[in-house]
């Protein structure tokens, strides 16, 4: 019983590890599929639905936060120059910030 419980054991240690590998390929692939599109493209365009998804998951985290949403809005980024792309992320950043209390955010912006 015991060397069939240590053979599932290591079973499981090893499935897992295959799970590993291929999470870590598949996000390897995204960023290399995506860099290279960036790059042929000269334009941040391949992220926009991305950009899209995590404004999504941004405003259903806070769905009473009607002032943040116009900053995560799907419409209106610019994508084309590294500035106007930058510059989103940036506000989005702000965004989030925001909602950090008073006495933490003090820590935040001196780390």
């Amino acid at each position: 019983a015991t060397a069939t419980a240590a053979a599932q054991q290591q079973q499981q240690q090893h499935h897992h590890q295959q799970q590993q590998q291929i999470s870590q390929t598949i996000r390897q692939a995204y960023h290399d599929t995506l860099q290279h599109q960036i790059l042929t493209t000269q334009s941040y365009q391949p992220l926009t639905p991305t950009l899209i998804e995590i404004h999504t998951l941004l405003r259903s985290l806070i769905p009473n936060r009607t002032d943040l949403h116009g900053i995560l809005s799907d419409d209106g980024f610019e994508t084309s120059s590294t500035g106007g792309f930058v510059g989103h992320l940036r506000k989005a950043a702000e965004c989030l910030a925001s909602l950090e209390s008073e006495d933490r955010s003090l820590t935040t912006r001196e780390w």
